[in-house]
């Protein structure tokens, strides 16, 4: 069992999750944690009012809604940021709320001009902006997954048939139902190889608090091809809260992925250290990850894509000159830096 301090101060759980994983409280509740993360609440609350003001439909990702379904209450999981799904055509009227609010994109920024804007809704799959006087950012997407077996439209539709309601904050969500959910949650955590425990913690969570339709479940799985992850999944719990429910399955797991994601658990370091063998080892991780060729294409247009640089330069504002010029600027980046 990893100790109780590597938990909360690496994998960031909240004092709460750690005493679901011991079973008793080992660390008093800390108001001035709760406190700070009441304050992401009422901003996503104030968020939320503006969209709906604006005719902006959204789903709220992670964050307060989450923790309330998984804990019952908004501060039990740790969140730096606010996660917010639209569809892709809502994006300019979504930037345009977040701006009214003082919040300004970053990563990248926001493009002008409405040709550049197209290039990165189709490259990209969410924008970064934060509220410098708050210092609260929001993570504005546009695709549910980053890069996916199906088509992107398609995934909107799986998105749109799988759909509840949730009551918080006085307000009436929107939100993935539990068997989308769960899956979100297996890929999300998978994609990260689950190196932050707190996302496995929900994982357990879920699995003893909900009773999704396991039939619906792995419908899903399989238009996603998703076995793998959901296998990687069960390896993590099985290794990490070995008296916790599995997911029923059978699905077999890639070696390379399961001892990765343990070294990535286990490991105190961040990825700064050892940064062109890191890439090299999850670009691996990601393409094996599904068994589909249009993934793998996608995945490595993902990482040539480096929205980060992406509007900097009106020469290589083009697709495909910005496939080369993104990476070679990263790279010597990461070499003069």
């Amino acid at each position: 069992m990893i100790p109780p301090e590597v938990l909360k101060n690496r994998h960031l759980l909240t004092s709460c999750q750690i005493s679901h994983v011991f079973g008793y409280n080992i660390f008093p509740e800390n108001f001035d944690e709760k406190v700070a993360v009441l304050d992401f609440v009422k901003e996503f609350l104030l968020l939320a009012d503006a969209f709906n003001n604006a005719g902006v439909g959204f789903i709220p990702l992670k964050g307060p809604v989450l923790s309330y379904r998984l804990y019952g209450d908004s501060v039990s999981r740790h969140y730096s940021d606010l996660d917010i799904l639209v569809n892709s055509r809502s994006v300019p009227a979504a930037i345009e709320v977040l701006t009214s609010l003082n919040y300004k994109a970053y990563c990248p920024e926001w493009p002008s001009k409405y040709q550049l804007q197209k290039i990165l809704l189709k490259n990209s799959d969410s924008v970064t902006l934060i509220n410098p006087v708050k210092s609260i950012s929001v993570e504005l997407h546009w695709r549910l997954l980053r890069a996916s077996v199906v088509s992107f439209s398609r995934l909107e539709e799986i998105i749109n048939n799988n759909l509840s309601q949730i009551k918080f904050g006085g307000r009436t969500f929107k939100v993935l139902s539990d068997e989308l959910e769960l899956l979100y949650l297996i890929i999300h955590g998978g994609h990260h190889w689950w190196r932050r425990l707190k996302w496995l913690t929900d994982i357990t969570v879920f699995l003893k608090t909900k009773s999704p339709d396991w039939g619906h479940f792995y419908s899903l799985v399989k238009e996603l091809k998703a076995r793998r992850m959901v296998a990687l999944c069960n390896a993590m719990l099985s290794e990490y809260f070995p008296e916790d429910p599995l997911i029923p399955s059978t699905f077999k797991e890639k070696k390379f992925m399961v001892r990765f994601s343990q070294r990535m658990i286990k490991s105190q370091e961040e990825l700064t250290s050892d940064f062109f063998k890191r890439i090299f080892q999850s670009v691996c991780f990601e393409l094996i990850s599904f068994p589909s060729y249009r993934y793998k294409l996608r995945t490595i247009k993902n990482y040539l894509f480096v929205k980060e640089f992406f509007g900097g330069s009106t020469l290589f504002n083009s697709i495909p000159l910005f496939y080369v010029y993104g990476p070679i600027k990263l790279t010597l980046k990461r070499l003069f830096d």
